[in-house]
């Protein structure tokens, strides 16, 4: 082994041999036990001089000589780090790769109104390099999906999208429902979507008015009235006659939105 800056027993600075301590020999041996690569090491001839520090390179080679710019064109160059090449963060070395680029949302997420119990998926896609994480937040707060629980119901998909599989809603507790948003990051910064609402239908069973029979004269409007169940969203109304659709076309035909019917007989 030879250390690029120093030979045996001294070093060199402005072309002037001088002698190492036996100190500063000592650091060079664990140096050189220590392998190859590259180090600081500060060195002082004699007390007339100044300390100087100077970068050691150990190389592996068959001559002697060196100096302290670098190695010969003979010798073998020093290796480069581990993660030189990684390009998990987006880096080779230290240099920023110039095909890299920011997140940037190519789908939003939409409004959903979806029944209890029911499956539904709030889609994002994102796109950058490297390739960006997606987080999604609900009404300010991060959701927890699968990846941090494998118990919950809620699946982050590769592409980003958040998929519920059954939607969870009760009286007191409504986890599911309110406003999301995906958020892409990598290494570049992060890109925010537009925010999506996800409500939940509900539908009573039991109509608040029904129907009732009438009996009118011919010529003389009758009219049936009907108040829906409550729900959300506002549930709309439709009319069967004999289990066929009303024909909303027909001129004798009025239907109110608010459930009211009125026929002219």
């Amino acid at each position: 082994m030879w250390v690029g800056g120093l030979s045996h027993g001294g070093y060199r600075v402005g072309g002037q041999w001088h002698p190492l301590s036996l100190a500063l020999l000592s650091v060079w041996c664990c140096l050189c036990q220590m392998g190859i690569g590259s180090w600081a090491l500060a060195v002082s001839g004699d007390e007339s001089l100044p300390v100087v520090s100077v970068p050691v390179v150990l190389f592996p080679t068959d001559t002697g000589a060196a100096t302290q710019e670098g190695a010969s064109e003979g010798a073998t160059p020093a290796p480069t780090s581990e993660h030189e090449d990684d390009n998990s963060l987006g880096y080779t070395g230290s240099r920023l790769r110039q095909e890299d680029s920011p997140p940037r949302i190519v789908e939003h997420p939409s409004d959903l109104i979806v029944s209890k119990g029911e499956p539904a998926t709030l889609n994002c896609k994102a796109e950058g390099r490297p390739s960006p994480t997606v987080e999604w937040y609900k009404d300010g707060e991060r959701v927890e999906t699968d990846r941090d629980n494998p118990r919950s119901q809620r699946m982050l998909l590769p592409s980003g999208s958040l998929f519920f599989l059954r939607i969870v809603h009760g009286r007191r507790s409504k986890p599911d429902e309110g406003s999301y948003v995906c958020v892409a990051r990598n290494y570049l910064g992060e890109a925010i979507s537009h925010n999506a609402s996800l409500e939940v239908a509900l539908l009573r069973d039991d109509f608040r008015q029904n129907p009732a029979d009438i009996m009118v004269a011919a010529g003389e409007p009758a009219v049936l009235e009907c108040m829906p169940p409550r729900g959300h969203p506002e549930p709309s109304i439709s009319w069967k006659k004999d289990g066929a659709n009303i024909d909303d076309r027909d001129e004798r035909i009025t239907v109110s939105g608010t459930g009211y019917m009125c026929v002219y007989v």
